[in-house]
């Protein structure tokens, strides 16, 4: 009755006496618009770039310190190439050339052939994302998201007002028969997925589901928006399938990337391949926002990826390095944690034995040790059981984050394993 009456008095619904309440004829005009900094409440992971948590070791963020090799000296050598833009007012609202031009023969080299004028380059994927909801959404439309999927694109997608729907997704990507029935429900007009080491699962979508995915977007007429971020760290030399891109018509595919997962996160440079029409559009919206990136950001982000095998390499051995101390770590001290080694990527999705990841992640700050629950990461609130963990600490900070976990885990387990019993003997 309280929820009712405050709705009234916002004017969004009308009761009358015998005949009920209804929805109010210009409720739409009167909803107030989605404040995306809410988002923080429920994020927690951006939450601690905003307020980090004092003396408390962080397991949220899956974000990567600069590479040994990227330090001082290849700053300067690369700020030698400034000289000749310095004469320029430095605005590139779509990027630098030379930088559009070594991006696209990144792509083409993963398999989807592109050309310069196919991309957009931004601050970060994440930005590539914000800009393609922006041009794309409308308060009210419907995304299809897998669940889980990476926990910012499902605070992000709903700062737009549209709504998400998930898509169950596994071992071999997106449920091809789940979304072929989410499509024909909602008529959704954005698909978001992570087809190559998923976040997540660190799974990678086969050839022929990306062909699928392709075709059902020209048969339906969304946009898939595909995020390639992660792409570049596979745990293996084993071939990935291209982008989803490389089996699409022009115009029904975006694919963002990132040098920000592979090189560095503060290297804020990344970009989304699109169709020459979809890329302008999208250009002109990074103009209102921001003129273009920060030109000596992407003067070295042009050097590094003209050599990118070679960091790609030098992440992967960091990268498996933690892999295998956290995983060793997890055996020893919280056994009874289940996960599925992942193909590449930046985390490890574990599994709890019972109880629940939100109520573990409150004792956990008690210890010490801060960790995201699963839930954050399903559009609907599902993988209560879950929690995702980052290789991306070093070895022996890792270590301890675990350790910690594991003693707020010997706190939480009698209350978790009450509960078990209790809901056994009501089945």
């Amino acid at each position: 009755m309280a929820a009712l009456a405050a709705l009234r008095d916002e004017g969004l619904v009308t009761s009358r006496h015998g005949s009920g309440t209804r929805v109010a004829v210009d409720a739409r005009r009167r909803l107030p618009r989605t404040d995306p900094s809410l988002a923080l409440r429920r994020n927690v992971v951006a939450e601690a770039f905003v307020d980090p948590n004092a003396g408390a070791i962080d397991l949220l963020g899956a974000s990567v310190e600069a590479l040994p090799s990227i330090g001082p000296a290849l700053f300067a050598e690369a700020m030698a190439d400034l000289g000749p833009h310095l004469s320029h007012s430095g605005y590139h609202p779509f990027g630098l050339p030379e930088l559009r031009e070594v991006v696209a023969a990144h792509l083409a080299h993963r398999g989807a052939p592109t050309r310069p004028s196919e991309v957009l380059i931004t601050n970060g994927a994440q930005q590539g994302l914000a800009l393609a909801a922006s041009l794309l959404l409308r308060p009210g439309d419907t995304v299809l998201v897998e669940t889980p999927t990476y926990l910012t694109a499902i605070d992000l997608l709903r700062g737009t007002g549209a709504r998400l729907a998930p898509v169950a997704t596994g071992p071999e990507g997106v449920d091809l028969d789940a979304l072929r029935e989410a499509i024909e429900r909602h008529a959704p007009a954005m698909v978001y997925l992570v087809p190559t080491f998923h976040n997540p699962l660190g799974t990678v979508m086969p050839a022929s589901t990306r062909r699928a995915v392709a075709a059902l977007a020209s048969r339906h007429g969304f946009t898939v928006v595909e995020d390639e971020a992660l792409a570049e760290l596979s745990f293996t030399d084993d071939p990935v399938p291209p982008p989803i891109a490389a089996f699409a018509e022009p115009g029904t595919v975006l694919t963002l990337g990132s040098t920000s997962k592979v090189l560095w996160g503060g290297l804020r440079v990344g970009w989304v391949r699109g169709s020459d029409e979809l890329v302008r559009r999208l250009g002109r919206l990074k103009t209102v926002a921001d003129l273009g990136s920060a030109v000596p950001s992407q003067v070295v982000a042009v050097r590094l990826l003209r050599d990118l095998p070679r960091y790609q390499r030098e992440r992967r051995a960091l990268l498996i390095a933690s892999r295998d101390a956290v995983v060793a770590e997890l055996a020893e001290h919280l056994p009874s944690f289940d996960f599925a080694m992942p193909a590449g990527g930046l985390s490890l999705w574990l599994r709890l034995p019972c109880g629940n990841a939100s109520e573990l992640a409150q004792v956990a700050r008690r210890h010490g040790v801060a960790i995201v629950p699963g839930h954050l990461a399903g559009p609907d609130g599902g993988h209560g059981n879950r929690v995702r963990l980052p290789i991306t600490r070093l070895p022996g900070e890792l270590g301890e984050g675990v350790r910690r976990l594991a003693r707020a885990w010997e706190a939480y387990q009698p209350t978790a394993e009450r509960r078990r019993t209790a809901l056994e003997v009501l089945v």
